[in-house]
């Protein structure tokens, strides 16, 4: 196989999960969604601009501006998370 048979196959995102939330990145941008956080105080996702803010100190998930790429990321974690078969996964978590 040529190297472009894996470069071809690389994703342009991480995903990663714990009991407590779910979240995707790409090389711009970090999307969280947890999933206890509505217990206390309703549904809760935070959205990082990682070219501006590199150590996530600044969560712009509710800023107008970043609304399609908090839908874009959104819907690539249900992507995610419906394309996985992760006992862990098969939960109503939106």
């Amino acid at each position: 196989m040529t190297d472009q048979h894996w470069v071809d196959r690389v994703r342009d995102f991480a995903f990663s999960e714990s009991t407590e939330w779910r979240m995707i990145r790409t090389d711009k941008f970090k999307y969280v969604h947890y999933l206890n956080w509505e217990l206390e105080n309703g549904p809760r996702d935070s959205l990082y601009d990682l070219d501006k803010d590199p150590n996530e100190l600044k969560d712009v998930f509710q800023y107008p501006d970043y609304s399609a790429i908090a839908d874009e990321m959104k819907n690539r974690l249900q992507w995610v998370m419906d394309s996985t078969s992760s006992a862990q996964l098969n939960v109503d978590w939106f």
